[in-house]
């Protein structure tokens, strides 16, 4: 059995907090690991390796800024797309933890848990200026791979999500 120490366990509850409940001061604790300008300068590498042409990372955190005149993190539905099929293929644990419904104190913020069948991953966001957000990716009809379904700047991102699932499922011969 492996012995882990205090940080490990400390940095692997982060990471469990931050893809449950959607902590942002999980991500903000994480990226203090290796200090926030490193952590923002690896998140903004990581984007343009992905071909993610329209994001750009001001905080670890995603939250919009607190001052007016900052910047703001941005990103398309398009480079969403980039980056879910990126953890998708190379870290799905990530996508794992993101479907565990409750563990300890925490609770995932993503109610489509249970509901919808066949969710690979997915992450819910909200800000203000964003709105409600919400990727899923599902396995697609008869195990043909995957759909990455992403919904941005919702009112009800939960019911928007069900019926775009729905739609793919019956709009195409799979």
């Amino acid at each position: 059995m492996k012995h882990y120490d205090v940080e490990e366990e400390e940095t692997a509850e982060l990471l469990l907090s931050l893809l449950i409940e959607s902590n942002n001061e999980a991500a903000d604790d994480l990226a203090e690991i290796i200090g926030e300008k490193s952590f923002l300068e690896l998140m903004n590498l990581k984007a343009k390796e992905l071909g993610m042409e329209n994001t750009h990372f001001t905080n670890p955190n995603g939250l919009d800024p607190e001052e007016p005149d900052e910047s703001l993190n941005y990103s398309t539905a398009e480079d969403l797309v980039k980056l879910t099929k990126y953890i998708t293929l190379e870290q799905p644990l990530l996508w794992e933890i993101s479907t565990i419904q409750g563990f300890e104190n925490m609770e995932n913020t993503n109610e489509l848990l249970g509901q919808i069948p066949g969710i690979i991953g997915g992450k819910t966001g909200e800000t203000p200026l964003a709105g409600k957000c919400l990727i899923l990716v599902v396995q697609a009809p008869k195990n043909k791979g995957f759909l990455v379904n992403v919904i941005l700047n919702s009112e009800d991102r939960f019911e928007e999500m069900k019926k775009l699932i729905s739609w793919a499922g019956d709009a195409y011969r799979w």
